[in-house]
């Protein structure tokens, strides 16, 4: 399953980036049935510090209400595929 529409960004770069960690997320969530990549992660670290930053976007968000670069259309890709929002494992159930 690809991003049926693409997230609006301003410059076209930082999106791409985002919709291809994204699709490495949905990957991951195929082979081992969950979001919870840790950080680090063995097998694409890249995509558990990734997973940590929408977290924390997501943190910002509800502190402080404003996105700090995470929209409402992120959130609700993100849901789609059962985004845990839990900072450690064990957390967020």
């Amino acid at each position: 399953l690809l991003m049926e529409e693409r997230v609006e960004a301003p410059m076209g770069g930082p999106q791409i980036l985002w919709e291809e960690r994204f699709n490495r997320l949905r990957k991951f969530a195929a082979k081992y049935g969950h979001t919870r990549v840790p950080v680090p992660c063995e097998e694409d670290e890249n995509l558990g510090f990734w997973v940590s930053i929408q977290r924390a976007k997501m943190s910002h968000l509800n502190l402080k209400r404003i996105a700090g670069g995470l929209t409402l259309k992120k959130i609700e890709v993100l849901e789609a595929v059962q985004f845990w929002w839990g900072t450690s494992i064990g957390e967020g159930d």
